[in-house]
This record gives C-alpha cells, structure tokens and sequence, in this order.
C-alpha cells in the first residue's frame, strides 16, 4: 500500500457550468499530479488516459488531499462516488465505479477541529469559516503559499499551456504534502494571518 498526495485541476472554468461548484464532475478532468512517499517520486496525469492512469494510482492506497473530499474526488470519480467512515475517527474511505481509496484530507481535518466535530464523516457537512483556503493555511504555517490562481488553470488548460497547468499543478501538490509533513510532526496548522491555531491531533 502506498501513502499518496494528489490534486487535480479541471479542463472548464467554474462560471461556464450552471451549476458551478455543485457538481465538479461537470468542470471535466483536466490534469493532475501525484506524489508517492514509497516510490519518492512525481506522477504526471493530462486528458482522460490520465485519469484513467491516475484512478489506476490511487486504487487500494492511503491518499492524502486539501478539500479532496468535496471535489477532487468527485472530479476522479463523478458526482456519485460514495463516503463511508473509516474505523477510526480520521479518514474517509472514497468508493466509486469499483475503486476505493482511504483518504485523509486536510481541509477536513481544519474542520473537524474548529467545529469540535466527532468525525471526519460530521466536519464533511461543516462549512469553511473562512481563512482557511489551502493559500491560506500554507502561507500562514509554511511561510508559502500557491504559485497561482487555480482559476486560471482551466484557461492554460484550454489554449494548450500543458507545461504551465502542469508547473501549477505541481506546486499545489508540494504544498500539499509540505502541509501533511508539518501536520504529522506538529499537529497543527494556522488559519489565515496566523489568527487562530488550528490543532490536529493526528495523520494516517
């Protein structure tokens, strides 16, 4: 079994879509990019074959996201991919199309703690607060933040820009997994301009 952080970005900008952010299955796969701590390596996903391939990676593995719950799974996996509860009171298993995943993502784990929530499975329904976007968290507790804007990534998508969707792409997942290592040895994160420190007991 693998340990992997992923984040994906999509092929249509939210405002083309009626239902927006409502259905991310609708804003279409366009990229993506994996990590993969045994193998110490970058996975590179583009079009349909990669998800294709990139479904195949996180196959049967522990995966690691920000706010990969709410919408990177549902791009991957479509609007009716499922949720369950893992044994514990961290992680949530994604199943879909025959495909399940553990998964452990980090804008729920910020949820979960600043609502005071029993279970990964309750602080899913919870809403954001506000500050606590992955640019957010990352520059507050990393001193870093993203490269960009994801919603230009869509556009690079559109006119062809792979080298630079992909340049983007990557950065998020090196925030990503930066946040997790820095969660897993401190438990804990900050929230925007450091106003309020959110504790995180613990990481798969």
């Amino acid at each position: 079994m693998q340990t992997i952080v992923y984040d994906i970005e999509i092929a249509r900008t939210v405002e083309s879509t009626k239902k927006k952010w409502a259905s991310p299955e609708d804003l279409h796969f366009a990229s993506a990019v994996a990590y993969s701590y045994e193998q110490d390596r970058y996975h590179f996903f583009l079009h349909l074959r990669g998800l294709t391939k990139l479904i195949e990676l996180l196959n049967k593995n522990k995966v690691i996201t920000f706010n990969g719950i709410k919408f990177d799974s549902k791009v991957v996996l479509g609007n009716n991919r499922k949720i369950r509860a893992c044994n514990g009171s961290t992680g949530i298993f994604i199943t879909g199309k025959g495909i399940i995943w553990e998964e452990y993502d980090i804008f729920t784990q910020c949820l979960k703690s600043v609502h005071k929530c029993k279970n990964d499975m309750e602080a899913c329904k919870r809403m954001s607060p506000g500050g606590m976007k992955l640019d957010d968290i990352a520059k507050a507790t990393l001193g870093q933040g993203k490269t960009g804007n994801g919603a230009d990534a869509p556009i690079l998508y559109q006119q062809g820009l792979f080298d630079d969707l992909l340049s983007y792409n990557l950065q998020d997942v090196r925030i990503t997994k930066k946040l997790y290592d820095f969660i897993s040895e401190n438990h804990f994160v900050y929230n925007k301009d450091r106003k309020q420190k959110i504790k995180i007991p613990h990481a798969i």
